[in-house]
């Protein structure tokens, strides 16, 4: 007599898994297991699993899959060169854009007026640097920023530093203003006055932020958050098209590099829900949720489609237990029968996991049922 050592688990709602994005196969019931963004509470994902779990394939897997089937453009954040070479050996065609080579628009009004735009480049520097604490330096940054966009529409971090030069009423407000513009631009040269994203249509777009010193993460926050803020400027400037839930993804690899700083992800946050209302998908991938700071878990609540990849730490489960209905059995069980490449998916608004052997095989490939059913 044959004895099963597991009850079979009980399933999300098949709506929400029977078609849509293929993740892979139930590895429990051997059949096929979609994201279905139409049905889900958001298009967001959220990834996680340590160095060698497949963490990166999955996310490509996800973005490049709703790129194909929705014909949307895509953008990666890419902070350690891995989204470039698995791009480049899967033969894809896409863009670069290199801080230091290439304008990053961070000084261009994009689909936004200038008085806005001053207002957006503030509230991120105030995150990234932290000197929202010092009430005159955060007064004198937002009165250079408004004062060059009014006096031009495309002023040069020349003529913003030198405003901050004779605006400041101490040499120290000066030099902290200074020094944060001069940074910037290295990173952004103004050699035109087109964005990088203003002519994307459906193309994917690659930010290589891999040159740039990984323990200036001001600078990366930087780049994140306001590539972040202009897909969204960029997407709420188009016609309006509620039968389109998808309408760009911007995916975000190793985002405890690229989202470092703890004070950084209030503004992260408040960005994440903004994105759903206009059809921004935001894939993520990190190796721990406390990567993600203190409101680490203000993002398991904020996505739909939460993937934890295998793991051996039980401190790792334990962590993500409540938002992914685990008993103590239930990590037991998932922990002897996951091997690299497996994850176990939790779908909102129904978050019952499901245990999942990721396929990732021809990454845009996509299963007959699917092809029928979208």
């Amino acid at each position: 007599m044959f004895a099963v050592p597991y009850t079979l688990p009980k399933r999300p709602k098949s709506s929400l898994i029977s078609y849509g994005i293929y993740i892979g196969k139930d590895k429990e019931l051997y059949s096929p297991v979609f994201w279905n963004i139409q049905e889900s509470l958001n298009p967001h994902a959220l990834i996680v699993g340590p160095t060698g779990s497949g963490k990166t394939e999955l996310l490509l897997a996800l973005a490049l899959r709703i790129h194909s089937i929705y014909d949307v453009p895509i953008v990666f954040i890419d902070v350690k060169g891995d989204i470039l070479s698995r791009l480049r050996s899967r033969k894809f065609n896409f863009k670069t854009i290199r801080p230091g080579y290439d304008s990053l628009g961070l000084l261009y009004p994009f689909h936004v007026l200038p008085k806005q735009r001053a207002l957006q480049l503030a509230d991120a520097i105030t995150q990234c640097w932290y000197i929202g604490h010092n009430h005159r330096t955060l007064s004198l940054l937002y009165e250079v920023l408004k004062l060059g966009f009014e006096l031009c529409s495309y002023p040069s971090w020349e003529d913003l530093i030198a405003l901050a030069r004779s605006r400041a009423k101490s040499y120290i407000e000066a030099s902290i203003i200074q020094r944060i513009f001069e940074e910037l631009e290295i990173v952004d040269p103004q050699s035109n006055l087109i964005h990088p994203l203003m002519k994307l249509k459906n193309e994917i777009m690659v930010f290589d932020l891999r040159s740039l010193p990984k323990e200036r993460t001001e600078i990366l926050n930087l780049i994140s958050l306001m590539t972040f803020q202009d897909l969204i400027n960029k997407v709420s400037a188009l016609k309006p098209d509620y039968k389109q839930v998808v309408r760009a993804v911007i995916a975000i690899d190793e985002i405890w590099l690229a989202l470092h700083n703890i004070k950084y992800s209030d503004l992260t946050l408040s960005l994440l829900r903004l994105s759903r209302g206009y059809g921004v998908s935001v894939i993520m991938a990190t190796q721990s949720f406390k990567d993600l700071g203190d409101n680490w878990s203000l993002y398991a609540e904020n996505v739909a489609l939460l993937a934890a990849l295998s793991s051996t730490s039980r401190k790792f489960w334990y962590e993500i237990a409540e938002y992914m209905r685990l008993s103590k059995e239930d990590v037991e069980k998932f922990m002897t029968l996951m091997t690299r490449g497996d994850a176990v998916v939790r779908i909102l608004p129904d978050p019952r996991p499901i245990l999942v052997s990721v396929d990732i095989g021809d990454i845009i490939s996509l299963p007959k049922l699917l092809i029928e059913e979208s």
